[in-house]
């Protein structure tokens, strides 16, 4: 399994200066030159699934917002081992910072799965 990952990054010290669309245009930037890159992994078989998954530091408290409910947490044991890490794109366009990169499970990992 393979795993691509964003990574977001807003810079705070902007504080409420900070456009939505301002966001909007760094981000969509980002995205179109992804679609432009060259492929990194092999295509996948037709009885392939994906998912996609979001990671915070802590999850809002349940008693204090329905949107807690809504998140399910997902197994942090899944890895093991730390992954290889393949770089794939980053972008610093104040006051966002992005960066995509593939993780990939270690060997190690391969041989005991």
């Amino acid at each position: 399994m393979e795993r691509f990952i964003f990574k977001l990054l807003v810079n705070q010290s902007f504080g409420s200066k900070v456009e939505e669309s301002d966001l909007e245009f760094s981000l969509r930037s980002f995205l179109i030159k992804l679609s432009v890159s060259q492929p990194l992994t092999t295509v996948l078989p037709r009885d392939c699934r994906w998912e996609i998954m979001a990671y915070f530091r802590s999850l809002p408290q349940v008693s204090t917002s329905k949107d807690a409910e809504m998140w399910i947490p997902t197994d942090t044991k899944q890895w093991q081992q730390p992954p290889l890490i393949t770089p794939i794109k980053s972008m610093n366009s104040e006051p966002l910072g992005l960066q995509l990169y593939l993780e990939h499970p270690s060997p190690a990992e391969l041989v005991s799965g």
